[in-house]
C-alpha cells in the first residue's frame, strides 16, 4: 500500500511499465485531442515501455491517430483476439465504462504473459469528494459514461474472481495545479480520500 496520494498516477504505473511490452486499453481518452494534453497517458508510456500497443472502441478516434502515427487499433477490448500476449496490460480509467467487467478481466487475462500483470486506474467511490458528495447530496456527481465506481474492495473481488492477485494498491491525483490543491491536501492525511484508485494485479 503506498501513502504517497500528492503523485499523479503516472507515479506509479511508470515503474511498472518500463522496458515492458505493453497493451493499453482505452488509449483515445475520449478524444484523440488528448494527444495534445500532458494528461494523455499513452504517449507517456511510450516514453518508458519496450513497445505499446493501443485498442480503444472509438473508432473515428482511432483512425485520426492512426493517420498520426500512432500504434493504436479499434476493437472491443472484451473481445479483441490479438493473438500476441503482454507483459503489462494498462487501464487506464477505462474499467468505470465497461458493461460486462468479467468479460474484459477474461480477456486481458488470456493476452497476458505467464506473471504478466494488469494496472487499473479508475474513479475512486472512497475519495473524499465523492464521499462529501454522498454525504450532503445523497450521491456522489458521476460520469453519464461511467456504469460503476470501485473501491479498492470491490477492485480485488472481481480482480480476484478472474485469476488476479492483487500486489499492490494506490491512490493518486489526476490533476496538477491549484485546482487539485483540495485533493492533495485530503489525500495527504488519508491516502484513500485521494480521487483516483490504482490496483496492480499479477496473473495468477
Amino acid at each position: 500500500m503506498s501513502f504517497s496520494a500528492t503523485h499523479l498516477r503516472e507515479s506509479f504505473i511508470i515503474p511498472v511499465v518500463k522496458d515492458k511490452n505493453v497493451l493499453d486499453v482505452g488509449s483515445v481518452s475520449h478524444d484523440a485531442k488528448q494527444e495534445t494534453s500532458s494528461g494523455w497517458l499513452f504517449i507517456k508510456l511510450l516514453e518508458h515501455a519496450k513497445h505499446v500497443l493501443g485498442v480503444d472502441y472509438e473508432t473515428k478516434q482511432v483512425n485520426i491517430l492512426r493517420k498520426k502515427g500512432y500504434n493504436i487499433i479499434a476493437g472491443d477490448a472484451t473481445k479483441i483476439k490479438l493473438g500476441k500476449s503482454f507483459d503489462v496490460v494498462v487501464a487506464g480509467d477505462i474499467i468505470e465504462h465497461i458493461n460486462d467487467q468479467g468479460a474484459f478481466l477474461k480477456n486481458m487475462h488470456a493476452h497476458l504473459k505467464r506473471r504478466g500483470k494488469i494496472i487499473i486506474c479508475t474513479p475512486n467511490a472512497d475519495g473524499f469528494g465523492a464521499s462529501l458528495r454522498r454525504i450532503l447530496f445523497g450521491g456522489a456527481r458521476t460520469n453519464p459514461d461511467h456504469v460503476l465506481w470501485h473501491d479498492k474492495i470491490t477492485l480485488r473481488v472481481i480482480l480476484e474472481r478472474y485469476g488476479f492477485t492483487v500486489e499492490n494498491v494506490f491512490y493518486s491525483q489526476y490533476i496538477e495545479g491549484f485546482s487539485a490543491l483540495p485533493n492533495k491536501i485530503f489525500g495527504f492525511f488519508r491516502a484513500s480520500w485521494a480521487p483516483c484508485l490504482i490496483v496492480v494485479a499479477k496473473k495468477k
